[in-house]
């Protein structure tokens, strides 16, 4: 069959037109997708999902158009209504492939990551075990993706010694990471797991590196259990960059300062040597902090202001790293005002429970009562545990708050 005689039977049996129809409708479909995703209507696993369900849906429609050659279609009224029968039946499968995507996109799983429990008797490892997996929870916090718990409840003395079923249980969670930690000549090794609801080991891996090169050892964890989460491939290297946009110091002594540190002084006295110093300043900070709440009515302004001092320190340090800029929304009011300028705070610390109960009362004050609720919900979905955050979800609510 020459090129004409393919030609004529594509024209035929309506496969050019066939194909012009389809590719228009999923032009104008793939347009309007991207308007609701821009606008944060839609999620972008939608888009892309509509774009895979269109490049499937395609070479459906030309088969079938070339097969679907029967006698009425020689009437041209009755042709077209075929055309439109069978883009229609195309269209919607693969928009009920489309809605399936776009469902899952909705349904975030919620994980909570556990203590790394010490398996040596140094008396610093379970303080570096807590560090771990704080920093683990705080990477992937960051991802809207996923509910991460807030480390208050996951770390809560009510769970030790619970199997991982009851774990789960009360923390309401779909996954949950835990491991061990052990310290031996300088070196760190550390055993993570991914742990079903039910308590079914998911993956097990061992990962060790000096103790000065806790940044490689947390990617390389970071490596391997990403591809275990629904999370997209693209997504980790940028937030790689971000966990490592502040390092750690460079000696042995200033990292165990930052990780277990026994007073504020001790702190100090690694700062006045260190090369790089972000976290130990945001680890000062965070002493500054601690110390707030229990000290006197006069004392409590000049510990806010070294803390902050602190944080900007820190943020000149490390001035693409999300967890100063978390930590002085904590420990001031701006998380209040930003969030009253519009919803960027929230995007970018999706996971922090203290944010949305302040945003929630910011919505009760404005009127917007369904918001309220919703982000009250949400915190204490965050942080099952804190009684702080309970309180304030159920205070906005006047009533017990629902997970």
């Amino acid at each position: 069959m020459d090129f004409s005689t393919l030609y004529e039977q594509l024209k035929k049996r309506r496969v050019i037109r066939a194909a012009i129809v389809y590719l228009a409708l999923v032009w104008v479909a793939l347009q309007v997708a991207d308007l609701f995703a821009n606008a944060g209507v839609i999620s972008a696993t939608l888009v892309r999902g509509l774009l895979l369900a269109a490049i499937i849906g395609f070479p459906i429609v030309i088969v079938v158009s070339w097969l679907y050659d029967v006698p009425w279609r020689s009437r041209k009224s009755l042709s077209v209504a075929g055309d439109v029968v069978v883009i229609l039946s195309i269209v919607i499968a693969a928009s009920l492939l489309a809605l399936r995507q776009w469902t899952a996109s909705f349904t975030a799983p919620t994980i909570a990551v556990m203590p790394f429990v010490a398996t040596d008797t140094r008396p610093d490892t379970p303080k570096l075990g807590d560090h771990l997996s704080k920093r683990l929870r705080n990477a992937l916090s960051l991802n809207a993706g996923l509910i991460v718990l807030e480390t208050h409840s996951s770390h809560d003395e009510v769970l030790v010694d619970l199997p991982a079923a009851d774990v789960a249980s009360k923390l309401n969670a779909d996954l949950l990471i835990r491991g061990t930690v052990n310290q031996d000549d300088n070196r760190v090794r550390l055993t993570v797991q991914l742990v079903s609801a039910g308590g079914d080991v998911l993956w097990i891996e061992q990962f060790e590196d000096r103790l000065v090169d806790l940044m490689p050892l947390q990617s390389s964890v970071l490596n391997d259990l990403w591809p275990l989460l629904p999370l997209p491939e693209e997504d980790l290297p940028a937030l790689r960059e971000i966990v490592a946009s502040c390092d750690y110091p460079e000696t042995e002594s200033a990292v165990r300062a930052l990780i277990a540190p026994d007073s504020i002084d001790a702190v100090s006295v690694e700062l006045e040597s260190a090369d790089r110093r972000g976290l130990l300043f945001l680890s000062r900070a965070r002493l500054h902090a601690a110390g707030i709440e229990s000290a006197p009515g006069t004392r409590r302004p000049v510990l806010q202001r070294l803390a902050m001092n602190d944080l900007d320190n820190a943020a000149n340090e490390c001035p693409n790293y999300p967890q100063v800029r978390l930590d002085r929304l904590h420990l001031s009011q701006a998380a209040v005002l930003e969030i009253e300028a519009g919803r960027s705070t929230l995007e970018e610390f999706p996971n922090d429970a203290l944010l949305h109960v302040q945003a929630a009362r910011l919505a009760a004050d404005n009127g917007d009562l369904e918001l309220a609720k919703s982000l009250a919900n949400r915190s204490s979905q965050l942080d099952p545990l804190n009684p702080s955050i309970i309180g304030q979800a159920e205070q906005l609510l006047g009533q017990p708050s629902t997970q």
